[in-house]
């Protein structure tokens, strides 16, 4: 454990305006003993040319594309990213975002020096195009140790980005997967749900050490600027995991079962009728009691039904 190898991981798509800073800034990083794999989601700018590149500038740098057998889309570059790594240490990290010099370096040594901790949180800044530092990003309270994380990260008390942890391979190694490749909104809350089921040990760095660039063109910018319609499609399946996993782990507690309440009926509410998503979304509902009153699923419907034939 003297000079343990890091990987840092990204996922890249058509962030070739932003590739080159967030690699230098990789580059910049005073712990020197790490890797970084990219893997590239068939990019359709020139995001390969510039990682071919860097590949040839240092060997550090190891450039891979996503398999054409997994999903297209960020979790299966994530988690092929991680089958390929070497490191005891996983780092994943956004293609258009970046590290200061020292975030590798302070996350490990608080990490390595107390044997018994999972992983490091570090805290976060957000950056617009420009790169300009903006504020750090006021809901995260993960130095509060009175907010339960599981239900913190489901209802936004305690939001945890993807780039800020510092994990253990080790404890990584756990899951029977990483991100859940078949959600395309809400993967990170889907997969923190479950680090935190599993009780682990955990610390928070609260300087600012990564930098979280959005942008309009940006999956947080673009799904912010979305219907609710659009949202609730989006995301309806990683609500739907994450309920189940909790209750699978350790049940529903009182709190949660409002929030799922609450979460599920706005959901039925803004879905179109014709929806996949709907009809599941009824279904699953009305099995787990999960709307609020005992024909509340019925009204719903009914209400749908009406307004798709102009009745109301």
């Amino acid at each position: 454990m003297h000079n343990p190898l890091v990987s840092i991981l990204i996922p890249n798509y058509n962030k070739a305006l932003y590739l080159r800073e967030t690699l230098d800034s990789v580059l910049a990083q005073t712990y020197t003993n790490w890797e970084c794999i990219i893997v590239d989601d068939h990019s359709t700018d020139n995001s390969w040319e510039i990682l071919e590149k860097y590949a040839q500038k240092d060997s550090r740098f190891k450039i891979f594309k996503r398999p054409e057998n997994r999903k297209k889309g960020g979790n299966a570059a994530r988690n092929y990213a991680f089958e390929k790594s070497e490191g005891e240490f996983i780092n994943w990290l956004d293609s258009d975002d970046l590290l200061l010099k020292n975030t590798i370096e302070e996350k490990l040594n608080l990490l390595i020096s107390n044997l018994i901790l999972d992983f490091v949180i570090g805290n976060i800044r957000k950056l617009n195009s420009s790169s300009k530092n903006l504020e750090i990003v006021p809901k995260i309270r993960l130095d509060d140790k009175n907010i339960d994380p599981v239900f913190g990260t489901i209802n936004g008390t305690f939001w945890v980005q993807t780039s800020l942890p510092l994990f253990k391979r080790s404890f990584l190694e756990k899951f029977n997967f990483l991100f859940n490749e078949e959600i395309l909104i809400g993967q990170e809350s889907e997969f923190f749900t479950r680090v935190f089921l599993k009780k682990p040990f955990f610390e928070h760095i609260p300087n600012a050490l990564h930098l979280w660039r959005i942008t309009e063109s940006s999956k947080t910018g673009i799904v912010r600027k979305s219907s609710f319609r659009r949202k609730y499609l989006l995301n309806y399946l990683a609500l739907k995991m994450i309920y189940i996993n909790i209750k699978k782990t350790r049940g529903i507690n009182k709190h949660e079962r409002l929030f799922f309440r609450n979460a599920f009926n706005d959901k039925l509410l803004f879905l179109p009728i014709w929806s996949k998503n709907f009809w599941d979304l009824f279904f699953f509902g009305t099995k787990h009691n999960l709307f609020k009153g005992r024909f509340q699923g019925a009204k719903i419907l009914g209400i749908k039904v009406l307004k798709s034939v102009k009745l109301i």
